[in-house]
């Protein structure tokens, strides 16, 4: 059987992270059981046994899905492609997330009806859960937010609920976390020259509050004690992130610009190893939004592959899930960040406490334990319930009514 990813923008290979990594993990896990194909948008310079990657064209796309039993999309997939799939009776598997936080996009608070804008990416989104016969969810809360979005598409009714009480012949859950090709590589890992004492192994967006590190580095040297902290990304450079900018002003007020790193070029996926594995602990800080409460942060695998704890906010549900396993701490300011670093850093005995409480929940982490039932599902070629209703097929013709530019070649601005 042949399972094909849909990559569509996000990168694989060398410089990959996020989703695009996830992407990868999960086909590695999957090519022990199918042929697998990822189809991208652009080139993938790594190789996996029972991995063929594929770059996207306009003129042969029809044909990998032809050849493909099951298709397995991501955030903003080409509509296209999986309105040809589901033509064509194909399996479809999504693991999405509402897309709250492409509020803070730059290219939709600078577009000329930003309401318009988020509302078209929507739309993509209820056509991609009206298209899928089953999800991946990859938080508990992501399956209470996505059963709530297909009960008011009207995808949970008395059909598909008698179907199965718990909604698992539609849902299945692969938290995130790692697999066990990258806890094996970690220890066979190249050498990168730089690291440092703190990692902020998140993006630099506008949902994220960096700006308060610069001030924080140099209070901890106020404080008696010299940290370094490196970003693991630069923002990307088609985008105007005003967070970005703060911070620059804020190094430069501070005159600690031997302090704080950026990668003088984007650090490679096998290289993440030896600087990850040399750091004292992780930094990730968002602002108070909405889009914290929907989902857990991709940056937790970096927690349980590496055992290292980490400093995030006190805002949702990837705070909660710190909060239980006792595996970092919470902050809300940047008093309380200050308070964390030093914590951290002179306190071996907590330290190493939280070192130990990752250990003793990895093994829950590692995606091959999770992914049986996904692979019962795509073996057994199941269609959704509710795959010949007429409110589905209501659903969706009246949604290409209303929104025709689904069916059109779309572009990634992201």
């Amino acid at each position: 059987m042949r399972v094909l990813f849909l990559a569509t923008n996000y990168s694989i290979g060398s410089n990959m992270s996020g989703i695009g990594l996830r992407i990868w993990e999960l086909s590695q896990v999957l090519s022990a059981h199918f042929e697998v194909t990822i189809l991208s948008n652009n080139f993938i310079d790594i190789t996996h046994p029972g991995i063929t990657c594929r770059l996207f064209d306009e003129n042969t796309w029809k044909g990998e899905i032809n050849k493909a039993d099951t298709i397995i999309c991501y955030d903003l997939p080409d509509p296209r492609l999986l309105l040809y799939a589901n033509s064509i009776n194909k399996q479809i598997i999504t693991e999405n997330a509402i897309p709250l936080e492409h509020l803070d996009y730059h290219s939709i608070k600078n577009s000329n009806n930003p309401n318009d804008y988020y509302r078209n990416i929507l739309t993509n989104f209820k056509l991609q859960l009206l298209l899928s016969d089953f999800f991946i969810t990859r938080a508990r809360i992501e399956e209470t937010t996505l059963i709530s979005a297909l009960a008011l598409l009207d995808r949970v009714n008395y059909s598909t609920y008698t179907k199965n009480n718990q909604l698992s012949s539609m849902i299945t859950y692969i938290p995130i976390g790692f697999n066990l090709f990258s806890d094996k590589h970690k220890e066979q890992c190249h050498t990168y020259s730089k690291s440092a004492d703190f990692i902020w192994n998140g993006g630099i967006w506008d949902y994220y509050q960096t700006n308060i590190l610069p001030e924080t580095i140099h209070n901890l040297k106020l404080e008696g004690e010299e940290s370094s902290l490196l970003f693991m990304y630069s923002p990307p450079d088609n985008q105007i992130i005003d967070e970005f900018s703060t911070m620059l002003s804020n190094i430069k007020k501070y005159n600690i610009e031997d302090k704080i790193y950026f990668p003088p070029h984007p650090i490679k996926h096998f290289e993440r190893d030896s600087v990850l594995k040399k750091t004292h602990a992780l930094i990730c800080i968002g602002r108070d939004t909405i889009e914290n409460y929907t989902c857990h942060r991709l940056r937790l695998r970096d927690v349980f592959l590496y055992e290292k704890p980490i400093i995030i906010d006190d805002f949702g549900a990837t705070a909660e899930l710190v909060r239980k396993l006792n595996i970092g701490i919470t902050i809300n300011n940047k008093e309380e960040l200050l308070k964390a670093m030093i914590k951290l850093k002179r306190d071996s005995e907590f330290y190493n406490s939280l070192v130990d409480n990752i250990r003793k929940v990895r093994e829950h982490f590692i995606i091959n334990h999770h992914t049986l039932k996904l692979v019962n599902y795509i073996k057994s070629q199941q269609r959704a319930p509710d795959i010949n209703s007429e409110v589905r097929k209501n659903n969706i013709e009246e949604i290409l009514k209303k929104f025709p530019i689904l069916k059109e070649q779309p572009t990634y601005p992201f």
